[in-house]
């Protein structure tokens, strides 16, 4: 297994694409970074960085977790981008036919589904570790940044992560099962835009409706805002939802709810998978 996860590795390491996609990712960082100068530095005195931090209920200068979310997670060229890789390296054994060839060399081909699983990760991991580095040193050239509070930045790069790759194991199996590029795709881009969000909050209102519940308490809490009654709500178990309103200020509860979230979802994609792969026939 071990020695197809390297094969995997060797791939990504001599396509072209990823190389590519290592470039646009870097370009819209550095958009990221110019964005990040108009709002907080304010150079061409447009007069937005109080707008924004009265939005945002921040103070005048920025954190790292706050940075972290502007540059990562609120970045939605890293989860397209991420998404595309994923679906070209899940896409790449079935495209080339190459996967009749390794399937038939394991009885179980659940342990060759691991290992190009592994293979993604290990890319995620690499790519989301370089961009948090890259964020911190663009994020230093900001005068607002306040470098400090490091434990939430930690509690955010941890938790930002496992959602990532809870999202990218998604990609990967329904890639795998439809053996096509453009179920993956699709889903990257409609978490990117936020139209799953949207539909989810949209059903908690219903909820809510229904249930006779206060409709500005459940307002406020779908805006994060207020301490009134607890409301039940669709969108906290649903993974691109936790994963978009995940914000280093939440508390224990909020931020174990999100990371327990985000690991089901993983463990069910996976292990839907590696289960499927265990048919006899191999379709390309």
């Amino acid at each position: 297994m071990f020695n197809v996860f390297r094969m995997h590795m060797y791939r990504v390491s001599r396509s072209r694409s990823t190389y590519i996609l290592a470039g646009l990712m870097f370009v819209f960082l550095l958009l990221t970074f110019g964005l990040a100068f108009i709002i907080f530095d304010d150079p061409l005195g447009l007069n937005v960085t109080q707008a924004f931090m009265t939005a945002n209920g921040s103070a005048a200068t920025i954190s790292p977790a706050v940075l972290h979310r502007f540059f990562i997670q609120s970045n939605d060229s890293v989860i397209i981008l991420l998404t595309i890789f994923g679906v070209l390296l899940t896409y790449s054994d079935f495209s080339k036919g190459f996967v009749k060839n390794t399937y038939s060399m394991f009885e179980h081909k659940s342990k060759l589904v691991l290992a190009k699983w592994g293979a993604l990760v290990a890319c995620v991991t690499v790519t989301y570790v370089a961009l948090s580095l890259l964020g911190l040193g663009l994020g230093a050239l900001l005068r607002s940044f306040e470098p400090g509070e490091w434990d939430a930045y930690l509690r955010s790069f941890v938790v930002v992560y496992i959602c990532l790759v809870s999202m990218l194991t998604l990609v990967f199996m329904i890639t795998s099962l439809f053996k096509s590029p453009v179920g993956g795709m699709v889903i990257g881009l409609i978490i990117a835009t936020g139209i799953f969000q949207t539909l989810e909050q949209l059903i908690d209102l219903l909820i809510a409706k229904l249930s006779g519940a206060d409709m500005e308490a459940a307002l406020e809490g779908m805006l994060g805002m207020g301490s009134g009654e607890k409301i039940f709500r669709i969108s906290d178990y649903c993974l691109d939802n936790v994963y978009l309103s995940y914000s280093a200020s939440m508390g224990n509860a909020d931020t174990i709810r999100t990371i327990v979230v985000a690991l089901v979802y993983m463990a069910l994609a996976l292990g839907l998978t590696m289960l499927l792969s265990e048919k006899k026939d191999v379709r390309c």
